[in-house]
């Protein structure tokens, strides 16, 4: 005698196999959900953390940057010199008989050594880029690249804070065919 299943029982086991199946699913739904979240927070911390080394590393190039800049100033007799210019408070007219002998030929040979060895050969690449400029010229732009005052770069070059503003005009239009909106400090800068 072949006893039937009941079809009742068939149904609640279907119904039953239904619901685990729709609870595993929701399940495993919730764990890819948690565990997307908890991806995306460990991301956002490690961005977070790049980011913040990569400022540190920023911090450190800047100051080493500065440091860079003072020591070519301390290696040449320049830095030495606009501080006993500046201390000494000298009048216009011992200023103009103090700035002829204020950077001998040797010395600005010096500081363009230093320069080129700090700014990976400075002077050579402005030549190539602009091969009219003159010595004095490319004096200027050293300067300029040191972030150097008017003040400081018309004692250096012998010439007074106008001639500094002329010269470096000339040097972008004319020279460097540079358009207005380009900051001629900034090309420098970057250069």
């Amino acid at each position: 005698m072949d006893e039937e299943f009941p079809v009742h029982i068939y149904f609640e086991l279907k119904s039953n196999h239904k619901a685990t199946h729709i609870y595993f699913s929701s399940a495993a739904f919730f764990i890819l959900l948690i565990s997307s979240i908890i991806t995306n927070i460990i991301i956002r911390k490690n961005k977070n953390h790049i980011i913040n080394i990569k400022e540190n590393e920023i911090n450190k190039l800047k100051e080493e940057i500065f440091n860079l800049k003072n020591t070519i100033f301390s290696k040449t007799n320049i830095g030495k010199k606009v501080k006993s210019i500046s201390l000494s408070n000298p009048t216009p007219n011992k200023l103009i008989k103090m700035a002829p002998h204020l950077m001998t030929k040797e010395e600005w040979f010096d500081f363009i050594e230093e320069f080129d060895k700090v700014y990976n050969k400075f002077t050579i690449r402005l030549k190539e880029f602009c091969p009219s400029i003159s010595p004095s010229e490319t004096y200027l732009c050293c300067l300029l690249k040191l972030k150097r005052s008017a003040s400081d770069i018309s004692l250096f070059l012998n010439i007074n804070k106008q001639s500094v503003h002329r010269i470096k005009t000339r040097l972008k239009r004319n020279k460097f065919m540079m358009e207005n909106s380009i900051d001629f400090d900034e090309f420098l800068e970057n250069f």
